[in-house]
Order: structure tokens, then C-alpha cells, then sequence
């Protein structure tokens, strides 16, 4: 995967083989579930994403990620563990070094070998109260 930094402005490559999940994170995601959300400082509006990269790790590790996860959510340089690597980004472009691979966003699965994304920081205004009780 490559992360285009806004602060740094260029492209940080991470050459990896294997992962067990990517994740692009753009707002908090707070729930009943993960009180202070998945990326506890992420807005809709600041034109920031989390690009999130667990590398191939026990079923176990991974388990114990998403639970810490939930818990306490994702800061740049947490407590996560060695597999995990938090990148703040502006833009994402994930280049598959094989022919086959397979991307589920939100439940749905893409067709696709490789995937990019970007954040359009103020493209609509978006009006909420904040998590509903």
C-alpha cells in the first residue's frame, strides 16, 4: 500500500507481502460497542483518514487487535502490537503484487485487484448531534 502523508506531501510505500486486514478509517465510528469509536479523533471534515495495516499475525493476535481496538481505538503509535501499523494519510493507493485478491468494503465485495482512495476535505457539509443515546 501506498499513503499520501498531507503533512509530509509525498507517498510513504509500505512493501509488505501479506496482510491480514487493511482498514481506511475516516470518522470515529462511536457505538453502543466502542464508546469512544475506532478512530476517536477522526471528523468528517478534517480531510484525514487512518489507514490501518495488520500484518499476517495468529488469528489470536488479530482477535486481541479488534478488542483493543473497540476499547480504546486507534492512535498513530499505540499499544497495539508489533503486527499493527497506524498510517494518518490523505490518500491511499493499494497495488496487489498478485493477479488475485479479495476486497470486502462495508460488507460488500468488489471485483477489483486494487483499490484507491481520497479524501475530498469540505466537498459536503455534514450536520450531526453526535452519537444518539
Amino acid at each position: 500500500p501506498k499513503a499520501f502523508s498531507g503533512e509530509a506531501g509525498q507517498w510513504k510505500e509500505v512493501a509488505e507481502r501479506e496482510f491480514a486486514g487493511i482498514m481506511l478509517v475516516i470518522m470515529a465510528c462511536r457505538s453502543d460497542k466502542s464508546k469512544h469509536g475506532v478512530a476517536k479523533y477522526g471528523h468528517l471534515s478534517d480531510g484525514n483518514l487512518h489507514l490501518v495495516l495488520v500484518r499476517k499475525c495468529s488469528r489470536l493476535q488479530y482477535l486481541r487487535f479488534l478488542l483493543e481496538m473497540s476499547h480504546h481505538g486507534l492512535e498513530k503509535g499505540g499499544r497495539h502490537g508489533e503486527y499493527v501499523q497506524v498510517v494518518p494519510a490523505v490518500a491511499v493507493r493499494i497495488e496487489p503484487l498478485g493477479a488475485q485478491s479479495h476486497w470486502n468494503v462495508d460488507g460488500e465485495l468488489l471485483p477489483v485487484s486494487g483499490i484507491q482512495a481520497e479524501v475530498q476535505r469540505g466537498v459536503v457539509d455534514v450536520f450531526a448531534r453526535g452519537v444518539e443515546p
